[in-house]
């Protein structure tokens, strides 16, 4: 955005204080984001807020546009400073985005600067917290995701195992099958199946100190 002077919006006033700006949050700098495509909405907050109870419809709708625009933004949760990208982020000509922004409440209400890698950015406290639950959402999912996958690992290799003609004392047992999977884990790479995993399999025998011999029918 180019320097603005005085607007009656206190979020968008821009002041040379010579104060830095503070960072932007760094997890949600660094954090992974695939996948996001849902955002949650605090309706009974925004319809409390100023923005929806003093502001004109256009300004509204033009505010509404920029935090579902945010949600698609490197960082995420950010707008950037420079008025002409905004405009072309909400597809308005520059001016009516100036039009906008010369309202006594703005489009802008409550964003204000942060620095990303010495860089200005727009944020919005309300935003970046949405951002954080969507980070911790996706977390989430992604921990049970993974854990869901280890456990039917465990349940394959306990299969195969039997299969192979381990002793089912042996088999049964969570830790050995679990100690059996971090070194296949470690040494093993491909399909666990044929040939070349029973050679493997094998080896693995031999490490544990398990006289074994796998014979197929």
């Amino acid at each position: 955005m180019t320097a603005l002077t005085e607007r009656r919006d206190a979020a968008v006033v821009e002041i040379e204080t010579g104060a830095p700006l503070p960072d932007y949050p760094v997890e949600l700098v660094a954090g992974d984001f695939t996948g996001h495509k849902f955002v949650m909405m605090h309706h009974v907050l925004y319809f409390q807020s100023r923005l929806h109870t003093r502001a004109d419809l256009d300004v509204r709708g033009a505010a509404l546009e920029l935090f579902m625009v945010c949600q698609q933004r490197t960082p995420l949760g950010t707008l950037p400073v420079d008025e002409e990208e905004i405009a072309q982020l909400i597809r308005v000509p520059l001016p009516t985005w100036r039009s906008l922004m010369n309202r006594k409440i703005t489009p802008l209400h409550k964003w204000s600067r942060y620095q990303v890698d010495g860089e200005p950015v727009f944020g919005h406290k309300v935003v970046i917290d949405v951002c954080r639950a969507a980070l911790t959402a996706s977390e989430a999912r992604k921990a049970r995701s993974s854990g869901e996958s280890e456990r039917n690992k465990l349940k394959t290799l306990k299969r195969l195992l039997s299969e192979a003609g381990v002793p089912h004392e042996l088999v049964d047992d969570p830790d050995f099958v679990i100690r059996c999977h971090d070194w296949l884990t470690k040494n093993f790479t491909g399909r666990r199946q044929g040939a070349r995993f029973d050679a493997v399999l094998q080896q693995l025998f031999r490490v544990a100190g398990i006289e074994h011999r796998i014979i197929r029918d």
